[in-house]
Parts: structure tokens; C-alpha cells; sequence
């Protein structure tokens, strides 16, 4: 294929891309999206080789010692930020879809 590998900082993968050091780089939606490599990025393909998933973890000692008050908000917050994040990886009919639960809910 003709490709080869540059390693850099990826502070520098921005310019590098703008100067044409590099004709491209691979990385997450999230990641491109945030650093705005779109911008200077000519093409991107979308090959879903890479899945980086969003967990949030704690044990059942840490959530019966939460305030009972501020457990459905807990759970309701990360709910709501798991939803956020799977945006950038939302493709057409393959959408993936996760699911936040609480682990051992069903003891």
C-alpha cells in the first residue's frame, strides 16, 4: 500500500497534517472530532476497527454508602453521559448501542 509510519507527539499531529509532514493519521471519531483534525484532515474513512467504551465503575459498598438522594441522579448522569459519547460512533444501521447497569443489579 505504500504507507509508513511516522510516530509524533500528538500535540504535533494538527500542524503535521496542515503542512503535509502527514498525509493522515489513525484515530477514534472522539479523538478527531475534539482535536479538530477535520479541518485539516483531506479524507477520513470510518472502518470501526478500533472501539474505545465508556464504563463507569463502583463497587456495591461505594453505592449503598451513597446518599440515597443522590443515587438516581448518579445513575440518571451516567446514563445521559453514555448516550453523549456514543454520538461519534453512532454509524448508520450498525449502530452500536451500550448499556449502562449497575453491576451484580440482578443479586
Amino acid at each position: 500500500m505504500g504507507a509508513a509510519a511516522t510516530p509524533l507527539a500528538f500535540g504535533e499531529i494538527y500542524t503535521a497534517l496542515q503542512a503535509g509532514v502527514l498525509d493522515g493519521l489513525e484515530h477514534d471519531p472522539p479523538t478527531i472530532v475534539a482535536s479538530k483534525f477535520f479541518e485539516t484532515a483531506k479524507y477520513y474513512a470510518l472502518t470501526q476497527h478500533n472501539f474505545s467504551p465508556l464504563a463507569t465503575y463502583f463497587s456495591d459498598a461505594t453505592f449503598s454508602r451513597m446518599d440515597p438522594k443522590l443515587r438516581e441522579g448518579f445513575l440518571d448522569s451516567a446514563k445521559k453521559g453514555l448516550d453523549r459519547y456514543q454520538g461519534p460512533w453512532a454509524c448508520g444501521p450498525r449502530r452500536r448501542r451500550l448499556s449502562f447497569s449497575r453491576a451484580r443489579a440482578s443479586r
